[in-house]
């Protein structure tokens, strides 16, 4: 995160530069050298994920906007959602929040307007079921707002779902809530003016592992919707900085002790979700894998990884892009080089501007 915020950091340190040189006329020359020495070694370093963002911007086709950038730091969106109760799962009431484009009655039938995807008459909007990261049960599920407003606000219809958060041993639970989801949504598709057929699934970290292995097992009944649900299917899925192969990132628990995902020697919380080892449960690791779950005719998929990411191993991504390259699924990968875990964060900043151009042009192209 401190990477997204280095153009402030530059702008610190130029204006400590400037007063360094200050303080130099001043007479007091050998302090005014070690602070410009200091500022000027910060203005550097902070100036190296900028220009890797504008680099990162232009193979990736994205516009970055340096008013946007500061523009982005105010994380307060001035909506509240409507909420649904979408299941009740052993006493436990399960929610999505429902985001409408401005000027929908939440809940009642679509209106008209509202959004620039709009879709024509009678065919019903694209729909997106976000699913957030975490892996704990009190994160909220409209946990990052700025995001369901901008979908909203380009004629999509959002769903922020819980899921029950990853109980010890029970892995297929989470992923089984998710698919319960999507089947409310394409259920209760004409209450709010949705297409059944335009459904994409989006999250992060743990969301976004949650998005691939539900889009990629739909129809699986090794991995069941947790509630009665006929068809769980979706358009596409957008992934940002999701695990992929769990016998592969196990095998790098030992690099990875900062993550939500690992405690103690780095593997603790991965053998409490799947209960037990990649040796002791193999075929529990490769069906909880998103990764084994790729064959032609998955949906269209984009993947979104910072290059640093000390929780989520980039080459985990990497792999995931070739073997959807193998099998022919249409898919992109944004790899931003400088940023880590949840850069996606900071509306404003570099990374969120570049993920948001790529979502944008996916959506059009696959979304609906």
């Amino acid at each position: 995160m401190v990477a997204e915020f280095s153009l402030l950091l530059a702008a610190v340190a130029a204006v400590g530069l400037a007063a360094s040189v200050a303080l130099a006329r001043t007479g007091a020359r050998w302090s005014a050298r070690l602070a410009g020495g200091l500022c000027l070694a910060a203005l550097a370093v902070s100036l190296v994920p900028v220009a890797s963002a504008w680099r990162a911007a232009d193979r990736s086709g994205a516009s970055l906007s340096l008013s946007g950038y500061f523009a982005g730091l105010s994380t307060s969106v001035g909506e509240r959602p409507h909420t649904e109760v979408y299941a009740d799962v052993g006493g436990r009431k399960l929610r999505l929040d429902v985001w409408r484009p401005r000027g929908e009655e939440a809940g009642g039938p679509a209106a008209s307007g509202g959004g620039r995807a709009a879709a024509p008459a009678g065919a019903g909007r694209p729909a997106v079921v976000m699913v957030h990261g975490g892996d704990g049960p009190d994160v909220p599920r409209s946990s990052t707002p700025r995001w369901d407003v901008w979908l909203a606000e380009r004629g999509h219809v959002v769903f922020d779902s819980d899921y029950r958060a990853f109980p010890k041993g029970r892995w297929k639970e989470p992923p089984g809530d998710v698919k319960c989801a999507v089947g409310w949504v394409r259920q209760n598709a004409s209450r709010f003016g949705v297409d059944p057929s335009r459904i994409t699934l989006l999250g992060q970290s743990a969301g976004g592992y949650l998005s691939l292995l539900s889009a990629y097992s739909a129809g699986d009944g090794r991995i069941p919707p947790s509630c009665p649900a006929a068809d769980t299917s979706v358009r596409a899925v957008v992934a940002f900085y999701a695990p992929a192969d769990w016998t592969y990132i196990y095998g790098q628990g030992p690099n990875l002790r900062t993550s939500p995902w690992f405690v103690a020697d780095g593997r603790e919380k991965l053998r409490d979700m799947i209960g037990g080892t990649p040796a002791g449960r193999p075929e529990d690791y490769r069906l909880a894998s998103p990764i084994t779950h790729v064959r032609p005719g998955l949906p269209p998929t984009l993947l979104l990884q910072g290059g640093r990411d000390p929780l989520q191993p980039p080459d985990d991504t990497r792999r995931l892009a070739d073997r959807l390259s193998a099998a022919r699924v249409p898919h992109r990968l944004v790899e931003i080089p400088y940023a880590d875990h949840f850069f996606d964060i900071d509306w404003g900043g570099w990374g969120t501007q570049i993920s948001r151009a790529a979502v944008a042009d996916f959506l059009a192209e696959h979304g609906g």
